[in-house]
Formats: structure tokens, sequence, C-alpha cells
């Protein structure tokens, strides 16, 4: 770098006062800010850091102004939640970000439920919309186009009807309560029909058409599993 001489200095005063920072005028003369220092101590100019306290000055004042709104948004409040009605701290700035606050998911998914999946509207427009998607509601079969369809057969509650309560005890003493099969007494015991409940109904309540059976035998022979629950 080549070393200025005097009469490029010249101008020296007048960008001083024009407001520029030894930097600025070291970047427009090709030098560094301390060789334009070392100038005007040589040049005797009477130099202010007026330009470069106004900015820092400025930064300055920036800076507390974010720092005050920042202290004004990081205001813990004191909030309830919309669900429980637990009160709760949350800084300002998330408090408002929306227009209901709770306190955990579980709350805000419980609301979710109440107020907008329940809903008629919410369930039109889940309709309407799965209705443009070409999506239509399916329709149920009944009667005999049912899946568990099994011949039109009634829903007896054969624990509700006296007759076969009574009509099992008599087949329990009539076997001594014992199971026919694997010889166990006293046991969980079931009333097994030798000739099937739905196809002969006019032997349903005939003790010499009952067989004392275990939980587990009988099960057997229906070909089901026993249940562990």
């Amino acid at each position: 770098m080549q070393r200025k001489l005097y009469f490029d200095w010249l101008d020296l005063p007048q960008l001083i006062e024009n407001g520029l920072g030894l930097r600025e005028i070291a970047r427009l003369k090709g030098t560094t800010h301390s060789s334009v220092r070392k100038a005007i101590k040589r040049m005797e100019i009477p130099y202010c850091y007026t330009a470069k306290m106004k900015r820092n000055n400025a930064i300055k004042n920036d800076k507390f102004i974010a720092q005050q709104k920042r202290g004004k948004w990081a205001e813990r409040i004191i909030i309830m939640c919309d669900f429980c009605g637990k009160k709760m701290e949350r800084l300002r700035c998330k408090s408002n970000k929306g227009k209901h606050c709770f306190c955990c998911r579980k709350c805000k998914s419980n609301w979710l439920v109440i107020n907008v999946f329940q809903t008629i509207e919410y369930r039109e427009k889940k309709r309407q919309i799965s209705l443009l998607n070409g999506n239509k509601p399916p329709i149920s079969p009944r009667g005999e186009n049912h899946w568990n369809w099994k011949g039109g057969m009634s829903g007896h509650n054969r624990g509700q009807d006296t007759e076969f309560c009574k009509w099992r005890k008599a087949v329990f003493s009539k076997d001594d309560y014992t199971c026919q099969i694997c010889g166990v007494r006293g046991k969980k015991l079931s009333g097994h029909h030798i000739k099937e409940w739905a196809k002969y109904p006019e032997l349903r309540y005939d003790i010499n058409n009952g067989q004392c059976l275990c939980y587990k035998c009988h099960m057997k022979l229906h070909g089901l599993t026993k249940k562990t629950a």
C-alpha cells in the first residue's frame, strides 16, 4: 500500500464536516483508519467522533426498545384452562397465539370432541367433503343379506328364562353334579342339550334330553375355546 502524500489529505476537513467516520474515510482513500487518525493529528484538524457516537447511541436506543418489547411480551400472566378451569402461568406472547388456552393435550382433545367434532356443522362438512371425493356412505345390509344372519333366530335369553333354570337344576341333580365326560364333580357346570335347542324346540325342557357337563368339556363339544377372561 502506497503512502499517501500531503496533498492527498487536502479534502480531509470537508469529509469530516460531512460526518464521515474514520473507517469510511479510510475506505474512500484506500488506506487504514489508523493512517487517517495520524493525518488528522498531523494536520491538527479538530475532530470529534460525533458520527460514530451518534451511530452507537442509535444502536443502543434500538436495542433498548427491543429489550423493552421483549420484556413486555416475556411477562408471565395467569390464565385458566378452557376445559377444566385450571389456573396456570403462561408467557404473554404464547397466550395470545390462539383464542383458547389449555393446560394439556388431553383437555384440548376433550374440548374439541365436545365443541367441534360432535357439532352438526362439522359432520355436515365432513359429509360434503367425502361426497366431493367420491366416497359414498356405505349402506349396511339387513336381514338375510347381513353377514351375521343365522336363519331368523330369536334373541331368547336363557338366563332369564325360569323354565330353563329349573330344567338345568333338574339335570344337575339327575347327574349328581358330575360331568358325564371327564367325571369332575362340583366345578363350573353347564346343562347340555343332547338334541339341539334350535332344531328340537319341543325337547328344550325335557330332562332326559339334558346332560351335565363341565364348562371345559361343554366348550370342546361345541368346538369352542375356553374363555380366559
